[in-house]
């Protein structure tokens, strides 16, 4: 039974939502900020509108107390000819004795009926009283200090003050602290509102082209302004597609290739085989159409398995079996099994190869590349032409293999493409069993061990060469001699 799942379309708008949310929950943060310092410079200009009104008060009331305290005596003409003079402009103004009887009161003659003011006996009981509020622009202040004489109290003074004008200063400050923070808070939302919007348009391109990557189009491409973090998520977003098309390309370009080496063979063998069904063939024909299938089917089996190995070889099948190699034992030994082949072929073989060269890697990956290469010139290496293996250090962290034979040029423009999946220089070549696999995979092997494998026809030859980093030097993996 096949499952198949609907491809649903993300939904754009839950994005933009999250971004409202963003965006309403900063404004909220930050209105609250705004209503704190609103509150907070409404609250210190309170205090230090109420500090001026304590220390003005303060030093009219002691300058009254005092010159009244330095006549000596305390009665009606003398506090009401001191308190005239020291509380002009005030509201009030009243002077009292020891048992709180009003000496002199400012408004006697307007308010005959006004009570004694509370903060008056509290001083008299040592308390020193100061009220000060403010209410529809009008500041009201209040003190009372006590008279000495002799070190005691001997009587009061009380003043009151009640200004409009920095009422009204208070005021206005109040209303311009807070038409500044409803026009900061505006142009907060209207911010908000337009970094939302534009964020959202931005966010909603990403979406979209990643929709339309989900349909299988890797050449879409994300035209992203700016040097923030989306723009950047853009340009890694380009690279991703940019490699995905690459690998897509590759991948249908393998596929085809594929399907196209394998169509050949499987032509023949369905071929042979509806011959052989036809009519009764004599013994021979029937055995050269056998062999013929059997022939096509070793080829088949041949590419598979080259297939296969290279994708063991992409998934990094390499890598899991790294440890410490004797290359110059490994290709030594690696020539051995070649040498009845060239001779047969009448082709010359011939190597230098330098002692005790170490390389960390697969020793099973790297006998693997030293036999695609032997394969490759013994191949096609011209008639009686001559192969030179040669293994040599190069420098104190690397070491060169060349293979080199004689044979057809290679064009300079293919020297290039050799190493690609499923190329050959001559087409013909695929009847020899050659896919145009070898190489390529020689080239992932050598990638995995950090080396370089590069091609070059110079003189005749035909030069395959690959570079690998050593690890070790000869007279450090010595063992010491024993007494």
């Amino acid at each position: 039974m096949v499952t198949i799942s609907e491809n649903k379309k993300p939904k754009l708008w839950t994005y933009a939502s999250a971004q409202l949310q963003y965006a309403v929950t900063y404004v909220i943060i930050t209105l609250f900020v705004l209503l704190f310092l609103n509150i907070y410079c409404a609250q210190a200009n309170e205090f230090l509108f109420r500090q001026s009104k304590f220390i003005s008060l303060q030093e009219r009331a002691n300058l009254t107390a005092s010159e009244i305290a330095a006549t000596g005596q305390i009665n009606a003409d003398t506090a009401s000819s001191i308190a005239f003079r020291t509380g002009s402009r005030l509201a009030r103004v009243v002077v009292t004795d020891y048992n709180g009887n009003i000496l002199y009161d400012s408004t006697r003659y307007s308010d005959p009926e006004a009570p004694t003011p509370s903060e008056v006996f509290d001083v008299l009981f040592g308390e020193s009283p100061f009220t000060w509020y403010y209410e529809k622009g009008v500041m009201r202040a209040a003190i009372a200090v006590p008279i000495y004489m002799d070190s005691q109290i001997c009587g009061s003074v009380y003043m009151l003050e009640v200004d409009n004008n920095d009422g009204k200063l208070l005021l206005s400050l109040y209303r311009n602290i807070l038409t500044t923070t409803l026009v900061l808070g505006a142009f907060l939302v209207i911010f908000s509102i337009f970094y939302v919007r534009r964020y959202g348009r931005r966010l909603k391109k990403i979406m979209t082209s990643m929709r339309i990557i989900q349909e299988g189009d890797f050449s879409h491409k994300i035209e992203m302004g700016g040097n923030d973090e989306l723009a950047f998520l853009a340009e890694e977003f380009n690279y991703l597609t940019e490699r995905l098309q690459i690998s897509e390309s590759k991948r249908r370009q393998f596929v085809s290739d594929a399907s196209h080496e394998l169509k050949t063979p499987l032509t023949v063998i369905l071929t042979n085989a509806e011959i052989l069904q036809e009519s009764d063939w004599d013994a021979t024909r029937t055995d050269r159409f056998v062999d013929n299938i059997r022939t096509m089917a070793e080829q088949m089996r041949g590419l598979v398995e080259g297939l296969l190995e290279l994708a063991r070889v992409d998934n990094g099948a390499v890598r899991t079996a790294f440890a410490a190699v004797d290359f110059s034992r490994l290709v030594s030994e690696a020539l051995l099994p070649f040498e009845p082949l060239f001779f047969e072929q009448n082709l010359q073989l011939e190597s230098e190869i330098q002692d005790r060269i170490l390389l960390h890697g697969s020793e099973r990956h790297l006998c693997q590349v030293v036999d695609i290469l032997l394969d490759n010139a013994q191949k096609y290496s011209s008639t009686g032409g001559r192969t030179v293996v040669r293994l040599r250090r190069q420098g104190r962290n690397h070491c060169v293999l060349t293979v080199a034979n004689q044979g057809m040029p290679i064009p300079q423009q293919e020297l290039r493409q050799i190493f690609k999946r499923f190329y050959r220089v001559d087409p013909v070549r695929s009847m020899n069993r050659s896919y145009g696999l070898g190489l390529s995979i020689a080239e992932t092997i050598v990638r995995e061990h950090q080396g370089k494998i590069w091609a070059e026809s110079r003189n005749g030859y035909n030069v395959f060469s690959v570079q690998f980093p050593i690890s070790g030097h000869p007279e450090r993996n010595q063992k010491p001699a024993v007494d």
